[in-house]
């Protein structure tokens, strides 16, 4: 490894540290938390169930009821395209995501 690759690394882990040390906010959007604490948790599962434990529920697909999130839902919001989250917060986390996703 050379001392350039080194650096990018470091350099990588930096900018994914400054994202864990900042709180989630008030006005945070639902795909900017979800992408905060997959960046925590690298685990769809985890997230949902932290989503779920911290009161965050969602309309089902017929805006009939509420329901909570489920690991499907975590993952679709970090494969949708279109999601409004800060570039380099959602660069780091498709990144992990297809990295994990991988392995399934």
């Amino acid at each position: 490894m050379t001392i350039e690759e080194v650096n990018k690394k470091i350099k990588q882990l930096e900018l994914i540290r400054s994202f864990l040390e900042e709180p989630i906010k008030e006005d945070d959007s639902i795909d900017t938390i979800i992408y905060k604490k997959y960046l925590e948790y690298e685990n769809v599962s985890n997230v949902s169930k932290w989503l779920n434990e911290n009161g965050y529920t969602k309309m089902n697909e017929d805006n009939t009821k509420v329901v909570k999130y489920n690991p499907g839902d975590v993952s679709k919001s970090i494969k949708d395209k279109t999601v409004d989250v800060e570039e380099r917060l959602k660069e780091i986390v498709k990144k992990l995501f297809n990295k994990h996703s991988k392995y399934y």
